[in-house]
Formats: structure tokens, sequence, C-alpha cells
């Protein structure tokens, strides 16, 4: 018999972490952050996965272990390990599938839809009564946790690992962190629903099918010798926090990040680009031109460290303003088709050689060409229609910072021009379509070839 509703099946002969099925449940916390590269892409969406192969997550890959460890002593108890990628520590509770039957009537008619949704709903609009995105102090803060025992929650159902401050700063940051939980409970108490028990810091290992199972799990687990070994390998280590997000579930085993700045869908991407920021910061140096290197041999023309889109481990999110390398020739495709900014202005600084800037004239009329080096910042205002000439086809760089990231559309390419009807009316669009039909091979220059210029 299973009485434990977070758990749909036992596969009591699968691998140590398969075997079971969790139950498809649906709800929103407030997790403790991960340090390190904590999600991984499912699809369409994020999920939270944690590396344990970073050293930020030694206490993460010890409690592991320690799993393997415990499970020949819970034999026959049917123990439901947790995947330990998805090891996390709660913060606050919130709307669930286990307490939206108790909001009061009518204000409930917009989170049962978004609950069914997840993880999709989380990039839209959240209705009333769910948590924020972020939970913000005054400043900046941090959380050094440690392993501060096991302990059975017989009522739960549940083995956890037990997480306390490990310094006095810790300590007192989580008396503030706590102080703006109590704001949290007050909107769940607007939704009429009972503030939820402040979760005890902690990490859960495994659930138990029944309570029965798990209150002969807690003598077990009491023995002294089990006790003091399991202490031996967590002793010494912690856990350090920087933030609190908000995360949607739907199982125990699948925690969706609500992201202010996503990760780049490309996942190999990602992983090059990272891989190309780590090795320019192994140099001793750290030099710049350790990483232009790096971005030419390995075919990454351009490279963020602002935007709204985190494209590497080293990128930060910002809606307000990007900061980007470009290297030419390597960047001279893409940038070359003409485009155009309708919200955000951009500015280039080049620093090593120079590149050849059209654009259009003011009333849209012929194409000026200005060139751009160490001299000479370029400065494009909103809706400029430019492109990068192919006639800079030297090896340059330049640094590009562009505004206002969070203006939709973010860019306007030929097809959806707002200046001309018909693109071919556009001398700047006509010097492209010339130029990339001139470095066509003769037989692929058939009518219409060169004209789309579609992003």
């Amino acid at each position: 018999m299973i009485e434990n509703p977070k758990i749909a099946s036992l596969l009591p002969d699968g691998p140590l972490f398969r075997r079971w099925v969790p139950a498809n449940v649906r709800g929103l916390s407030l997790l403790y952050v991960p340090p390190g590269r904590s999600t991984a892409l499912r699809g369409r969406h994020s999920v939270l996965h944690c590396d344990l192969d970073d050293p930020r997550l030694a206490l993460y890959s010890a409690l592991s272990a320690a799993a393997r460890n415990l499970d020949p002593t819970l034999e026959g108890l049917f123990p439901c390990w947790l995947a330990p990628a998805t090891y996390h520590s709660t913060f606050a509770d919130s709307v669930n599938d286990f307490n939206l039957g108790h909001i009061e009537p009518g204000r409930d008619s917009a989170l049962r839809p978004f609950l069914q949704a997840l993880p999709g709903s989380l990039a839209g609009p959240r209705p009333g009564g769910t948590p924020p995105v972020k939970v913000e102090l005054s400043h900046a803060w941090r959380v050094r946790f440690r392993f501060g025992g096991l302990r059975v929650w017989s009522a739960a159902r549940a083995l956890v690992a037990l997480l306390e401050p490990a310094d006095d700063p810790s300590r007192t940051t989580l008396d503030e962190l706590y102080a703006a939980r109590e704001v949290l409970n007050e909107d769940l108490a607007g939704l009429g629903l009972s503030p939820a028990q402040s979760p005890v810091p902690h990490v859960t290992l495994c659930y138990f099918p029944t309570e029965a199972q798990a209150r002969e799990a807690e003598a077990r687990i009491a023995i002294p010798d089990v006790a003091r070994e399991l202490a031996a390998g967590l002793r010494n280590l912690t856990i350090e926090h920087r933030s609190i997000g908000l995360y949607g579930w739907t199982s125990m085993m699948e925690f969706w990040p609500c992201r202010l700045f996503a990760d780049w869908a490309d996942a190999e991407g990602y992983a090059a680009q990272s891989a190309i920021v780590r090795g320019a910061l192994a140099d001793p140096d750290h030099a710049l031109n350790g990483l232009l290197r790096l971005m030419r041999e390995n075919g990454q023309p351009a490279l963020y460290f602002l935007g709204t889109r985190q494209d590497h481990e080293f990128c930060l999110g910002r809606a307000e303003v990007g900061a980007l390398l470009s290297v030419l020739p390597e960047d001279r495709n893409k940038a070359a088709q003409p485009g155009y900014h309708p919200g955000s202005t951009e500015i280039y600084v080049t620093f090593q050689g120079q590149l050849t800037m059209g654009f259009l004239e003011t009333g849209h009329g012929g194409v000026v060409s200005q060139t751009a080096d160490r001299d000479h910042v370029l400065v494009l205002p909103p809706g400029r229609c430019h492109r990068v000439q192919r006639a800079s086809s030297a090896v340059a760089a330049s640094l590009i910072v562009k505004t206002n990231l969070a203006h939709r559309p973010e860019v306007v390419r030929c097809g959806e021009c707002g200046y001309f009807t018909d693109p071919n009316e556009c001398a700047l669009h006509n010097e492209w379509k010339a130029e990339t039909t001139s470095s066509l091979p003769a037989s692929a220059r058939t009518p219409g070839t060169a004209g789309d210029c579609r992003p």
C-alpha cells in the first residue's frame, strides 16, 4: 500500500535512484538557488539539475554517497531515493495541489490553470497570490550551510539531511530572510490559506510509501554506528547560497526555475562558449587576446557578457544593457545583413583593426559609409538601419554595447522592414543583395536567391 501522495508506484528492482515513479503533483516553491551550473534543458525549458562534479556542490555529492551507504540499512522499507541532481533546500512553500482546495472560492480561478500549465506558464504573467521570482534583501547576501544531522519526518514520510548555518554571518542573514518570509506568509493568508510551517533548512533524500515504514527507518538510523559513520563524511562540507528563486514543480524530481534571464537554448553553443571563456581565464594573464584567439579557433564570432539571454557560464543577465565582443572576418556574414534596432542604441568600439559600417542616411535615401577604428567610436541611434560592409574582411575586433534590450522587436530585418514596402527600394538592401550574389558560385545565382534577408 502507498500512503504517500508524492509516490505514484514502486519499482523495487530498479537502480538505486530509479526504484519509484514520482506522482504527478504540481506547485510553486521558493528554493535556495544552488551554486554553479544547476539547470539542464529538457525540451524548451530548464529543469533543476545540479552538476555534482562542481566542487561548490561537494555537500550534495557526499549526500548522494550517504544515500548509497544507507540503502542496505533501510532494506525492505522501499526507500524512494531522490535523484542527487535534484537535491535542493526549500525556503518557503506556496500554492500547490495539496492546498489548492483550501483557497477561498473564486481566488483559485487563475491559479488552477497556471499550475496545470507548468512549466510553460512560468514564462508568462503570474496570477495574484504567487510568490516573487526572487527574494530580495536591501543588500547582497550569502548563507553557508553545513550538515546538521539526519532526521526521519514520519508524518511527511521523508528522510532528510538537516542543514544549519555554518558561521555567524549566515545566522544573521537567515534572521533577515526569515523576516522577509513572514511577508510572503501574509500573501498566502490573503488567499485564505493558513501560513505553512516555516521549513527548517534541509535536503530531502528519500520518501517512504507509508508512515509505518518511516518510523521503522527512524529506529534503524538512530543506531549510533550508522549515525557516526554518516556524519564523518559530511562534517567539514558546506554549501553556499546567494539567492532564493521561484521554482514550479511537476513532481518531486522535476523543479523548473522561473528565470528572469533564460539560458541559451543552444546547449552545444552554451558549452562551447563556457569552455572558451574558462580557457581564457586559465591563462595567468587573463589576456583578452587569448579570448579572441579562442573565439576564432572555435568558430564563435560573437560572445555576449551582458544580455537578456545567458549564453555561457560567465554571462550576466541584464535587460537594460548588453555588451559583447565581435571578431571579423568570422562575424562578417551575420553582421553584413541589413537591420535596425527600433528601440536600442548600438555603440561600436573597434579596438583591433577596423570595420566599415554602411547605414542609411537620414530620410532613407542613399548609403553612407563610415570607418570605425581605434580613433572613432561609432554610435547608431534607434532605428538607423546598418550593416558591416564586406570590404571589412581584415582581422578586427569590436566591443559592442546595446541599450534597452527589453524592447521588442529587438531587431528588424529586410523582410519586416517598416521603412520600405518593397526591400528592393532600399539602397542598403540592394548593396547587400549584390554583394551576396557576387559571392555565390555562378550555378547558384538564380533570380531571387539573394533577396530574402529575413532573420
